[in-house]
């Protein structure tokens, strides 16, 4: 409410109405002016608030093998109706995996085991695509964690989970000591038997055909 007291004619008297946004969309502000004798007039002035938004989106195997490479993507993206500026992306590499490469310039470092992107801005409804490759090196549940910010505030967060398991392999050799070999002599045949894989293999059985 203003008094803004007696008003000569042709007068006119600026004012002022200072307002804080607090949601997007089309806004309407209203104002009615009432004087003795039951004047009265009105006006509305309407508004578009635009506002950026940050989400990110984690994919990435369910089920690796050690050794094998896992490729994880994070989606990135502005749903907003306004730019969001300052984009920065990090992502947390658990103990269980080995960094290989990261795209669109992502960078490693060590000892924080963190890869970040600085992807600058993203216009309302423009979505990124970055992805890590990394090589499963223990096996267990290994949970992949990542977050998203930007200016103004913004801010979003994903994870995925992978299950890494071992994987057996067999390899066999036969082998014969004597050669060549006499009618009615014996002989003996050596077997190897290895598993070269990265898990025990149970119930192995050899035959001899």
């Amino acid at each position: 409410d203003f008094d803004a007291g007696n008003i000569a004619p042709g007068e006119t008297r600026p004012m002022q109405l200072v307002c804080q946004a607090k949601g997007a969309g089309t806004q309407k502000c209203a104002i009615v002016a009432t004087g003795e004798g039951g004047l009265s007039a009105n006006h509305a002035a309407q508004l578009e608030i635009l506002t950026p938004k940050l989400d990110v989106a984690m994919s990435g195997p369910k089920l690796r093998y050690l050794d094998r490479h896992a490729v994880f993507v994070l989606k990135v993206a502005n749903p907003g109706s306004a730019p969001a500026s300052a984009v920065e992306v990090q992502e947390l590499i658990p103990s269980g995996f080995k960094f290989h490469q990261a795209n669109a310039g992502g960078q490693y470092q060590e000892a924080t085991r963190l890869v970040t992107w600085n992807l600058g801005d993203l216009q309302p409804g423009q979505t990124r695509d970055i992805a890590v490759d990394l090589i499963p090196i223990e096996p267990g549940v290994h949970r992949l964690f990542a977050h998203a910010k930007a200016a103004r505030g913004l801010k979003s967060q994903a994870d995925a989970q992978t299950l890494v398991e071992g994987l057996p392999s067999l390899s066999i050799e036969v082998g014969h000591i004597d050669d060549p070999l006499e009618v009615g002599a014996e002989t003996t045949y050596e077997i190897r038997l290895a598993n070269t894989g990265t898990k025990a293999e149970t119930n192995v059985e050899v035959v001899d055909r």
